[in-house]
Parts: structure tokens; sequence; C-alpha cells
């Protein structure tokens, strides 16, 4: 035992060393300097543990070494030195059920040291006991040597740390051993052993008790845990399944068995929690999920995406004709009005419906196909369900790819701008342009109905549009230094409109350039004006002394209420308007009669073809626009029509089948 010198105590209470020759000293320096080093690589509180090691080490080597006066005091500073390391080595916080463990250790200790000195200093041990100092230095060296121990996060605990909590037991056993076979195991050595066993016991049945409440507490933990992720893996609004969820029910799925999505997104939900809040919006929601769900079978899944938008996976299904009908009763139970409190709502459902055979793609690629073929049954004006095609992931490749370089094109400024003569039909004389968009991609010119929407989706038609603003006007300019002031029209979008910054652009716009307030025509689509935000920002424009056109007239959102309060001052028909002249002349002739009514300028799109001039100029039609006068075309093409006043023949007629934009 290290630190309690080996002493033989006779009957006459004499003191003598057993002989130790260079082995003990020898050992007792090795191990003094492995403990050194520990203590040189250590910090703080472990560092002054191992200290104390060292110095009861050395402590012994001085004493046995020193004159006999000197050997118990020693011997009492190597078992103090001892002792004090073994207490300061780093342990768990001793507070609550690990100070009792402490106690506990510590009484183990008291009873190991009481057992072992009692064999070896009352009873002669010869050998033995110095090989026991040789064996307790050498430990000591191993123990300074040995690598820190390595937190396992896994896996099984190894085999000495499974013995470690015996190791006391094991040298009063051995002792024990000794004096029961030499005849010398008297009664106080037979109690140290029994204190050492007892106090052993109560430690087990104390860890036990630990090793319960832990137990139970990674019991908690393990419920919380799974209740942790059940919760992220459901929608907390409907208690439905949510997107992570699906995707991957959706990837076990596919591994073994074909299975088909549907993807619903409700019409019309955004007017419903515009105006009746989002209280009303999220019952919808509930009550829309329940009724998905009410379709479902016991062994599918049903998800909220997010939003307005569901999912409902149905695996074992390679047909398409039972999954339209599967989102036909969705769409249809959908379609039943809902009661939300002292409201009664109905919405509509465009659903994309995709199928994928067992092992091909994964969770991914199957929402994004049934995602596109949802968008595509929007588009086409909801409330319909559509199967998802490859052509869709194609166009929808194309569209990336378009957004992509119309984005380069307005860094690199490579947008140009085209002008549409409106001509006078009284006088057939030029008397202003409308500033049309035009892009020459990289693969050739696109079409403004493939790019301008996409333009607005993204807000590329911000910058765009207050590029047009700046551009036009200075085209304006160059012509009114030539002597020439036609009208300028130039198109403005929902988003330009609602920007609270376009009336400050359109100033400046008009200052740059020195144009007349007056001279320029912005046009807005009778669509914008549903937003309540359109008439404070079009009195902030028309008190610039610019002039107001409310464009594409009769594309739907007509209302005579526009008219009649809206501080517009002109109004453009739709070309639908004119391509319908044989069969809805008495509709144009009203339209006609109520712009005179309202004191507002006539300006009418898409004139093809002489007939339809004809005709609008006896309806009582003084302005018109269209391929019959002129494309859309270049400034430098401009400039001969407005030196002659005309628009020349080579112009007249247009190209077949194209129109203005």
């Amino acid at each position: 035992m290290m630190g309690i010198p080996a002493m033989t105590i006779h009957s006459d209470w004499g003191v003598t060393m057993s002989g130790s020759g260079l082995a003990l000293p020898v050992c007792a320096v090795l191990a003094a300097v492995a403990i050194s080093w520990r203590a040189l690589r250590s910090r703080g509180r472990t560092r002054v543990a191992w200290l104390l090691l060292t110095a009861g080490v050395l402590s012994w080597v001085v004493a046995d070494r020193a004159p006999r006066a000197l050997w118990d005091v020693g011997h009492l500073a190597s078992f103090a030195g001892t002792v004090g390391g073994l207490l300061l080595l780093p342990r768990q916080p001793t507070r609550g059920r690990d100070a009792r463990r402490a106690g506990l250790d510590v009484a183990l200790v008291a009873g190991l040291v009481l057992a072992v000195g009692w064999a070896l200093l009352v009873r002669p041990a010869g050998q033995l006991v110095d090989a026991a100092w040789v064996a307790g230095y050498v430990f000591a060296a191993v123990a300074a040597l040995a690598p820190e121990p390595v937190r396992r996060s896994a896996g099984a605990t190894p085999l000495r740390c499974v013995l470690l909590p015996y190791a006391a037991v094991f040298p009063v056993a051995a002792t024990v051993a000794v004096a029961a076979s030499a005849g010398t195991a008297d009664p106080p050595l037979i109690l140290a052993g029994v204190v050492v066993v007892a106090l052993l016991l109560v430690s087990q049945v104390v860890t036990g008790l630990d090793h319960a409440r832990l137990a139970r507490r990674l019991t908690l933990v393990e419920d919380d845990r799974r209740e942790l992720v059940e919760r992220l893996c459901r929608d907390e609004l409907t208690g439905l399944a949510n997107r992570a969820r699906l995707a991957e029910r959706l990837d076990e799925a596919l591994r073994t068995r074909p299975v088909g999505l549907l993807c619903v997104d409700l019409d019309g939900f955004k007017a419903v929690n515009d105006g009746l809040g989002p209280g009303t919006g999220d019952r919808l929601l509930v009550e829309a999920g329940r009724r998905i769900a009410e379709c479902a079978g016991p062994r599918d899944t049903v998800a909220r995406l997010g939003g307005d938008e569901f999912a409902l996976l149905r695996e074992r299904t390679a047909s398409s004709p039972g999954l339209l009908g599967l989102a036909e009763s969705v769409r249809d139970v959908l379609a039943r009005p809902y009661v939300l409190g002292s409201e009664t709502v109905t919405v509509t459902a465009s659903t994309g419906v995709a199928l994928a055979a067992a092992g091909s793609g994964d969770a991914t690629t199957v929402l994004r196909n049934a995602d596109l073929a949802m968008h595509r049954a929007k588009s086409a004006g909801g409330n319909r369900c559509t199967l998802f095609e490859p052509s869709m992931h194609v166009a929808a490749v194309r569209r990336r790819e378009l957004e992509r370089d119309l984005r380069v094109a307005v860094d690199r400024g490579d947008l140009r701008l085209a002008y549409q003569p409106i001509i006078d039909l009284t006088t057939g004389r030029l008397t202003g342009v409308e500033a049309l968009l035009r892009w020459d991609g990289p693969t050739g010119p696109v079409e403004p109905v493939d790019f301008v929407p996409m333009a607005e989706e993204t807000g590329l038609i911000v910058p765009i549009g207050r590029w047009i603003l700046d551009s036009a006007c200075a085209q304006l300019a160059d012509w009114r230094e030539a002597g020439h002031d036609p009208l300028l029209s130039v198109n403005v979008s929902a988003r330009q409109l609602l920007d609270p910054r376009l009336p400050a652009q359109v100033h400046a716009a008009l200052t740059r350039h020195d144009v007349p307030p007056d001279r320029l025509m912005l046009e807005l689509t009778e669509s914008v004006l549903v937003d309540d935000g359109a008439a404070t920002a079009l009195g902030r424009l028309r008190a610039l002394g610019v002039h107001l056109a409310l464009d594409d007239f009769g594309t739907g959102w007509s209302s005579l209420s526009y008219l009649q309060h809206l501080p517009v001052d002109t109004v453009k028909v739709d070309r639908s308007f004119t391509e319908e002249l044989g069969s809805g002349r008495g509709l144009t002739r009203a339209v006609v009669a109520i712009s005179r009514e309202l004191d507002l300028d006539l300006i009418v799109e898409g004139v093809e073809r002489p007939a339809q001039a004809r005709w609008l100029a006896d309806a009582g039609c003084r302005l018109v626009q269209g391929w019959l006068y002129s494309a859309a075309v270049p400034p430098d093409e401009v400039l001969p029509m407005l030196v002659d006043g005309v628009v020349p023949a080579a112009h007249v007629g247009g190209v077949a089948g194209r129109r203005a934009v």
C-alpha cells in the first residue's frame, strides 16, 4: 500500500524496518518522476493532487534512508501526501447523491487502510510487504503515465471500469486469506474485512438507486425526444404531417412500391385570409385539411406543405385514372361551403397529380412534379386537376434559364425600346407613340408575353420599369429638340404603381429630360386597380400633371366605378373587342358612348384590317393603334413618321399574326 511504511511491530513494540535493498528506492524515484511529469502537464487542482502524490512517494524514500528518529515523521508525511493527493484528484460535483457516494468512497479507502495496515504492521509479512511496495510504486507510475480517459458516446463499458469499484476489496480479501492460511486471522483483521465488504455493499446499493434514478431520467428524456420529433414532423395548425414527414415517407415508399402524389392548393384563400382575418383563414385551413383526410385511405399520408398547400400520398398505385378520380373527389369536398363562425365562405382547389414507379426518383423529384402540375392547373384558371407531364419540367427549366438570362440582360443593359404609333383617324396623322419593351435574348428575340409576366413575378419589372420611364423620356426629349412633340405612353406595372417611390421617379425623369408632364401618359391595367392603395397612388401621379390611361379595358376586371372614381382621363380598349367587331359592335358602341359621357379619351388597340378602321371611324372612335398602321419600331424609324405626320406605306399592314405587347 503506497504511503504506509513497511514496518514490523514486535511484542515489545520495538520497530524495525524490513530490508528492501535497492528495488524500493529505485521504484519510488521512478514513480516520483512519472507523477511529477503528469503534474507538469496538468493544471489547477489536478496539478496540486499529482504534486502531493509526488511528495508522498519522495517522503517515504527519504524516511527509508534517514536516521531512525525521522522514520515516523517521513512515513506520516508520505501517508498524508498520498491521501491528500487522492482526495484532490478531480471527481464529480459533491452535492446531493454525489456527496453520499464520495463519503462511501472515503470510508472504503479507510477500511482498506485499516485492514491492510493491520495485517502488514502487526503481523510479519517479510518479502510480501516489500513486493507490495514495489507493486504500489509501479501502479503509481502507470497511473501517472496513462492517457486521459476518453468519454465514450456509445458502445460497451470497458472491463476495467466495471472492476474498478471492487478494487478496494481485492487486497483486503488477499490479506485475510494470507492471515487465515497462516493461522493468524485475529478478530480485528476479520472485523476490518467485514467493514470493507459491508461498505462495498452499501456503495453498490447507492449505485443501484442512482442507476434507477438515471434510468427514469433517461426514460423521460427519451419520451421528450420522441415528442419533439413528433412535433417537428407535424403541422402545428392542422395536426397533419408536414413536408419533412411526407418526404420521409415518400422516400421510404419509393424504394419498394409505386406511389401517387396529389398537391392541392386552395384557390382564393388569400382573399379570405386578407378579407376576414388570419383567424378565419386558419380555421379554413384546418377544415380543408380535415376534408382531405376524409378522402384518404388508412395507408395514405395527408400533409400540409405550407401556406394553403396540402398533399396526399397514396402508396401502391400505378393508375393515373384512379389517382385523378381521387383528385376529383378531393376537389369536390373542398368546394363545399365552409361555415367559419359567423362567416360562410367558398373556395376551390387546384390539384397537381404525379405518379412514380418503385425505385424511380426520390421525394424531391415527385414533390416537384406534383407542384409543377398544380401550378399548371392554377395558371389555367384553377378549380381543376392536372396530371404531370415531362414537358412541364422542360418548361420549368426553360423558365429558370430565361429568368437567369433576363437578369443578365438587365445588368448589361441589353433591353431596348420600340415605339408603336397612335393614329388619329380623323386626320390620319401620328399623334402619339407607346413605348414597348423588347429583348433580343441569347438565342434570338424573346416575345414580351414570355418574359414580361416573369419580370412581374420576380420583381425585375421594378428596375426595368424605371429604366423604361427614363429612356422613353430621354427619347421624347430628342424628338422635342427636333421640333416634334408626340404624346408618349409608358406602361406601369402593378409592382411599380404600389411602390411609394414611383411619383418621385416620374418627376425626376420629367425634370432630368425637360419633358412637360402633359406629354406623358402612364398606362395601368384594370387588374392593378383592385388593390386598396391604387387610388392613393394614382392621385399622387395625377398631381404631377401626367395623363393616366386605363389599359386593356374589358379583360375581366372592368367596372364603371373605376371610370367614375379614379383619376384616369383615357381608356384603351383591349384588342379582344376589336377582333370581335363583327359580333360585338353593340358593346363597342356602348364603350364609345360611355367614354364620351365621362369625357374620357378613347384609344382602340389591335386595329389590323381596313374594315375595322372604317367601322371605328364611323362609330366615333378617333384614336387607334395596331398593325394596320405600324408595328412597334425603333426610334429612328419613328422620326420620319413624325416629320411627315403620316405613316409610310411600308409600315401599313404589319406582319400577319404578330401583335404589339
